[in-house]
């Protein structure tokens, strides 16, 4: 008899605007499952949508990434809230592409 592997579950990927976590930059969180290249991704989504990384806290946990970047505007401004949603949105669009777009 032949087995099959079992599929692997996969946490859907959580991005989040901290707030209140600094006076002097826009705080995003990164949730996501883990795989090849997945930080250079989200780093390249964040420089595509002409934001500064100012620091970044990068940990994995197993197979899930929690990644927090400090993020800018170029002029050294926090990100307005429409700014922030723009780039949320495009994170999660990378999240969930991320293996079909390395």
């Amino acid at each position: 008899a032949q087995y099959l592997p079992q599929p692997v579950s996969v946490t859907p990927s959580k991005i989040l605007e901290l707030q209140d976590v600094s006076n002097s930059a826009t705080v995003i969180e990164v949730r996501a499952h883990d795989a090849p290249g997945f930080l250079s991704k989200i780093a390249h989504v964040i420089s595509e949508n002409g934001v500064d990384i100012q620091a970044a806290i990068v940990e994995t946990l197993g197979s899930e990434v929690v990644d927090v970047f400090y993020v800018k505007e170029p002029t050294g401004e926090i990100l307005s809230n429409q700014r922030c949603q723009q780039l949320v949105q495009a994170l999660d669009y990378a999240c969930n592409h991320v293996s079909a777009t390395i």
